[in-house]
């Protein structure tokens, strides 16, 4: 799943997110346009994720699917 977010940041983070981890998931990007990072929510465990990382601009990702791609965050923006 990925969200993108400006105005709505707050409400993605605090509703959105743990309706899609009581919901199982399995993984979510949050692109946030304000401060031009991917946030990203993975395991899920009642209304929440047990593991989360935010990525800035200067760095990359690496699929976890499909590990032969990667995208730099840069390139979201």
């Amino acid at each position: 799943m990925i969200e993108v977010s400006d105005s709505s940041i707050e409400y993605d983070r605090t509703v959105k997110i743990p309706i899609y981890a009581e919901n199982q998931i399995s993984e979510v990007w949050l692109v946030d346009l304000n401060e031009s990072c991917l946030e990203i929510y993975r395991k899920p465990y009642q209304n929440y994720y047990q593991n989360t990382q935010k990525l800035s601009r200067i760095n990359s990702i690496i699929l976890s699917n499909f590990p032969e791609f990667e995208i730099k965050i840069s390139d979201l923006f």
